[in-house]
């Protein structure tokens, strides 16, 4: 394991030299109980601090007690602060990785939080069906070489998708086979250059919906690709590594934005758990499952 942080630590730090890095706007704390001389305001809107609610970067904390001994699971204890602002008031601020170092030696800390955080809603049940329902890989994503990703559509009776520029320029037409609602393909297949924007769309009568895909350069890529190749190969159950390598994918999607969008593999890998799991993981999996930003036929 010691082995294995040094390198990805070593791969993330080659990575940061073009990554800028950006405070997260996701969720960084869970309250564990319900804390009765405790608010939370969020975007101006204050609440009790209740058991099981999440916490994010940029809100204000108002107590009677000492903040470091609130009831609160962070992502990673080391990476937020509770910066005072008046008495008894205080702002969470959250700050990645310098230059990336520690992410591998966080992938325990960032699944421990999946799990307090894990929550199965409705909405997660009616989101949570057949990949038929999934628009696959969505707006913005960004595509590893060598990779295979599924485009995957809510409209029906699509005969094609189609890869344009943003100028609308054709670059490549994939015939999709009669009464399928997804394809598979290799980035290789789509005739794109990497740092270019291109926009994807199913080509139907019922369509409009569409979506941006870049394809990242070799380099950054393979510091993805590798990452997630050591940790498969790291020791542990496989569904642990599973959740991790979804948690590592999450973690660099939010934290390196405009670099990064690969919610898309996030959900595709979490998707191969099999379903015989207790009923912590199951939520664990909605819960990375909802994080990914993957949208949702309705």
């Amino acid at each position: 394991m010691k082995r294995l942080r040094m390198i990805i630590t070593t791969l993330l730090f080659c990575l940061a030299i073009s990554i800028p890095v950006t405070v997260a706007a996701g969720e960084v704390g869970v309250f564990l109980s319900n804390l009765p001389t405790c608010e939370i305001r969020t975007l101006g809107v204050s609440r009790p601090c209740r058991k099981n609610d999440v916490i994010s970067s940029g809100d204000v904390i108002t107590t009677k007690q000492d903040p470091s001994l609130l009831a609160i699971q962070w992502v990673s204890s080391s990476l937020v602060r509770l910066e005072p602002l008046a008495v008894g008031q205080y702002r969470v601020v959250f700050t990645p990785p310098a230059e990336t170092k520690g992410v591998l030696s966080m992938l325990g800390d960032l699944l421990g939080f999946a799990r307090k955080a894990r929550r199965v809603t409705n909405v997660a049940v009616t989101r949570s069906g057949s990949e038929s329902q999934l628009m696959l890989p969505g707006d913005g994503a960004t595509l590893l070489p060598g990779q295979p990703v599924t485009f995957s559509w809510c409209a029906v009776g699509i005969k094609k998708i189609s890869i344009t520029t943003e100028a609308g320029l054709k670059v490549k037409e994939l015939v999709v086979p009669g009464g399928q609602r997804s394809l598979t393909v290799q980035p290789e297949e789509l005739g794109l250059a990497t740092k270019v924007v291109y926009r994807w769309k199913p080509l139907g009568a019922s369509s409009d919906e569409s979506g941006r895909i870049r394809l990242l350069e070799s380099e950054a890529a393979r510091g993805i690709t590798d990452a997630l190749r050591l940790i498969d190969n790291d020791q542990g159950a496989p569904s642990d590594k599973i959740l991790k390598k979804a948690a590592f994918l999450q973690f660099i999607s939010e934290n390196y934005a405009g670099d990064y969008a690969l919610g898309w593999l996030q959900y595709s890998i979490v998707s191969e758990l099999p379903l015989q799991l207790s009923n912590d993981d199951r939520g664990v999996i909605e819960h990375l499952k909802m994080e990914s930003g993957v949208n949702y036929c309705w």
